[in-house]
Order: structure tokens, then C-alpha cells, then sequence
């Protein structure tokens, strides 16, 4: 049986009994050919622009990018 799981103590529970775990790895940043919203929405260089400390940020990519140049004093 394929297991699927939404939560971390299904999945502990799944793995514990040796069921197959569906898994969703990296996913690309594209949209679904219909132009609708699928799994590439879960990517960080998904187009999502938001606003930290008055900095405009495209992706969250480019947040994690910027964060790391400037590291927490």
C-alpha cells in the first residue's frame, strides 16, 4: 500500500509498519500548461514577490540569497 501521509506522526507510523511512502522531491518553478497553480508553486524560485524591511524580494530564493549576505548581528 501506497501510504499518504499529513503529518509528521503518519509518516513515522507509515515507515514504522514498512509501507511505501509517496514522496514529492524537488519540483520546478513552472506553472501547469493550463497556467494554473500545481505542485511548482512549492518551489522557492516560484514568482511570489512579498516585502521584507522595505526590500522587494521576487522569490523566496532570492530572500534566502539576500539573508545569507547579511547575517543576523
Amino acid at each position: 500500500m501506497l501510504a499518504s501521509c499529513r503529518s509528521v506522526t503518519d509518516l513515522v507510523a507509515a515507515y514504522a509498519r514498512g509501507e511505501r511512502i509517496k514522496l514529492l522531491f524537488f519540483w520546478g518553478h513552472n506553472p501547469e500548461r493550463d497556467g494554473g497553480v500545481g505542485a511548482g508553486c512549492l518551489s522557492q524560485w516560484w514568482p511570489s514577490p512579498f516585502m521584507v524591511d522595505g526590500v522587494v524580494f521576487a522569490t523566496a530564493e532570492h530572500y534566502m540569497m539576500w539573508r545569507k549576505a547579511h547575517p543576523v548581528r
